[in-house]
C-alpha cells in the first residue's frame, strides 16, 4: 500500500509540473521517533487472526498495559497486547538481554527513576 501511495504521488507531481521532482514525504520517520523511544525490542507475537510474526519496536509507552510504539516491520505506530507475546519473552535490541514482559517492565521502571533522579 505504501508503495502504490508513493508511486501514485510521484505521477501526480510529475503531471503537475512536467518534470520528474518527487514530493518529499511528512511523514515522520522511525529515526525521529526513535530518540524519544525509552527501549527498542523484539519480540514473536500472535495477532487477533491468529497470524505469528516477529516484530521490533521502538517502545514510547509501555511499562503498564499494552506496549505502544514504532514497529519497523509495519513501519507505522501499533500496540500490543501483552497476553499475545509469545513465551512471554521479549529480547532487548541494544544488549541482547532476553528477558520476560515483567523483568523488561521493572527494568524500564528503573530506568525512569534513575532519570528523573538525575533530572532533579
Amino acid at each position: 500500500m505504501w508503495d502504490e501511495r508513493k508511486s501514485n504521488s510521484e505521477k501526480q507531481a510529475k503531471n503537475s509540473s512536467g518534470s520528474n521532482y518527487q514530493k518529499t514525504s511528512t511523514i515522520p520517520t522511525k529515526t525521529s521517533r526513535h530518540k524519544s523511544s525509552m527501549d527498542t525490542i523484539n519480540f514473536e507475537y500472535r495477532t487477533a487472526e491468529g497470524i505469528e510474526g516477529n516484530y521490533t519496536v521502538q517502545v514510547y509507552k509501555g511499562i503498564t498495559g499494552n506496549i505502544h510504539g514504532w514497529c519497523d516491520e509495519r513501519e507505522d505506530t501499533r500496540e500490543f497486547r501483552i497476553d499475545r507475546i509469545k513465551n512471554d519473552s521479549i529480547t532487548r535490541v541494544e544488549t541482547g538481554e532476553i528477558m520476560t514482559v515483567k523483568e523488561w517492565r521493572k527494568l524500564m521502571r528503573e530506568n525512569n527513576i534513575k532519570k528523573r533522579a538525575l533530572t532533579t
